[in-house]
């Protein structure tokens, strides 16, 4: 039992003694309890604060715990790696003394922190003794005390230096991946417009459609079919330009296509403005890198015109080859490297002609002629006439030719036609009308002769020449030799010469009149000239001759009078 004295303190009454040794053995235990719970809190202590410098020692941040003073509680392995501080003791150590250097800005950083404020830094720099440049983030925050004083703080950092390199490493290769992609994307559209401009100047059509049918490429060939440019085309689909069958056999072909993986080459009408045109058309799929189909290439190219040709060139062929005449065409070598079976069966050769040699062909004979006939080719650019050529027996056949090149830009390439015809009936023809025209010639001639000098006798004594047309030198001779053999035949006295019928008399025909004259008086005859017209009489005035001897009447028949009174009749 406890009593208040007089100064206010209590104090124990007196109590039993085995009350009080009861008492002491309590507190005796009571104090055992209290130095066990000590020891067992001392140990969860001990405990506890080995833990936390554990965790704090291999946190892999860099962790330090300061007092107020700024000394050194804790700190964690990686603080003191990434400072360059772990040969150091710095455990109760002021931070201020490790880092004398310490920026002034880092100090109030450190002050704001311990009057409660929360400091961060996404990226900081510090700047190690040795000059190394250190990036880090950071963040610095008080911690409390149980009486919920500040006890100090916590700093955490982050080195982010390597990060910084490989940031910087990165953006680098980020900057020089996007100039790689700029360059590249240039290239690639480079490398498209090329493509375009090369598919547009292309002579033919070039159409990339998708697998629906939708066109991805078409160039300015392709586009003009229908009078559109290629953007007027691109994005649209087949079907808006073809007929519903034409898009259905193009869908088989693409199914074709896809399975086979080959390429297609036909022949096909396709239908444009109302006309059907002939294409050689090239399909062919196509695949990305990942071998995947995603398209279909057409390239068509226009044989209308080609067709035709093929067409007319086969009924030419035909032409030629049942031709009647022989047609052949020779190289700039003059070697044969066609010939058509009229051209065979003239030289009667077969086919071993194609590689002969035209002069093998031709008669010796002619070869002085053909640097002639060359010649005249470069000239005139053709040659006709007449060339006998020899066959593969020997025979010389003759032959009309024409011959005439077949133009080429290139001369090493130009080939000579010709096309000949065997003219030996015509020539043998042309013989015999020649002799019969000669032997009516000559048969002519004689006649002729007879009618253009004749010599008429009127008696005995008496012969007449009347003469008419043209008197050249050949006539003149002719009637001098006429009139002296009749006059030696007739034994004639007189000769009357009638140039009635000559209209032109000049010095030639005067000579010849006068030669005859004096061969005739030579014979013994007397010449009476007859027929003298005024026009002739003043041309042979004129002329100056000398009719001395020459009985000359106006008529013939005052000269027959004149001879008949003179010589008589018998």
């Amino acid at each position: 039992m406890t009593v208040m004295n007089g100064y206010g303190l209590r104090t124990a009454t007196q109590e039993p003694p085995e009350s009080l040794y009861r008492r002491i053995a309590e507190l005796e235990q009571a104090n055992q309890v209290l130095q066990t719970e000590c020891a067992a809190a001392r140990a969860a202590q001990q405990q506890s604060d080995a833990l936390l410098h554990a965790l704090v020692k291999h946190v892999p941040n860099a962790l330090a715990i300061f007092d107020q003073d700024m000394r050194y509680l804790l700190a964690s392995d990686r603080f003191l790696t990434d400072y360059h501080i772990a040969d150091q003791e710095v455990i109760g150590r002021s931070h201020y003394d490790v880092f004398p250097d310490i920026p002034q800005r880092w100090r109030e950083i450190h002050q704001r922190s311990l009057a409660g404020s929360i400091e961060r830094a996404e990226e900081d720099v510090f700047v190690r003794e040795d000059g190394t440049i250190i990036y880090n983030r950071w963040e610095c925050r008080p911690w409390y005390s149980s009486d919920g004083g500040i006890g100090g703080i916590i700093m955490i950092t982050e080195v982010i230096t390597e990060r910084k390199h490989i940031e910087e490493e990165l953006r680098q290769l980020n900057a020089e991946l996007e100039q790689r992609v700029i360059e590249r994307t240039a290239a690639v559209r480079q490398s498209q417009e090329l493509l375009q401009y090369v598919i547009d100047n292309l002579p033919i059509i070039v159409a990339v459609v998708d697998p629906q049918g939708r066109y991805l490429l078409v160039n300015k060939d392709a586009a003009a079919q229908f009078g559109l440019t290629p953007t007027d085309i691109i994005g649209k689909y087949e079907g808006d330009f073809f007929a519903p069958e034409v898009v259905a056999q193009w869908q088989l072909d693409k199914q074709e296509l896809a399975t086979s993986g080959a390429r297609i080459t036909s022949k096909d009408l396709v239908p444009f403005d109302n006309k059907l045109r002939n294409f050689m058309v090239i399909k062919f799929p196509i695949y990305d890198d990942q071998k995947n189909l995603y398209a279909f290439g057409n390239i068509a190219i226009d044989i209308t015109a080609q067709v035709q040709q093929e067409a007319e060139l086969r009924l030419f062929k035909t032409i030629v080859e049942r031709a009647n005449d022989a047609i052949a065409m020779i190289d700039i070598d003059s070697t044969i490297i066609f010939s058509n079976p009229a051209h065979r069966a003239l030289l009667n050769y077969g086919d071993e002609i194609i590689g002969t040699s035209l002069i093998e062909t031709i008669d010796p004979q002619e070869y002085s002629r053909l640097e002639g006939i060359y010649q005249e080719l470069q000239e005139q650019g053709t040659w006709r006439g007449e060339l006998t050529h020899s066959c593969k027996d020997g025979k010389s056949v003759p032959c009309e030719i024409s011959v005439f090149p077949i133009p080429d830009d290139n001369t090493a390439n130009i080939k000579l036609v010709g096309i000949l015809r065997d003219i030996s009936d015509r020539k043998q023809a042309e013989a015999e009308r020649a002799a019969l025209q000669q032997q009516i010639i000559d048969t002519q001639r004689a006649t002729l002769h007879e009618l253009s000098t004749p010599l008429i006798p009127l008696s005995d004594k008496i012969v007449v020449m009347p003469l008419v047309g043209a008197i050249d030198s050949a006539r003149a001779q002719q009637i001098m030799d006429t009139l002296l053999e009749g006059t030696a035949q007739h034994r004639s006295a007189v000769v009357i010469l009638d140039i009635t019928g000559v209209q032109v008399v000049d010095t030639q025909v005067a000579n010849a009149l006068l030669r005859a004259a004096q061969a005739v008086k030579l014979l013994g005859a007397q010449v009476i000239l007859t027929g003298i017209r005024p026009h002739i009489a003043q041309t042979l005035i004129n002329l100056g001759v000398d009719l001395q001897g020459i009985v000359t009447r106006s008529t013939l028949q005052t000269g027959v009078a004149y001879a008949l009174e003179r010589f008589g009749r018998a």
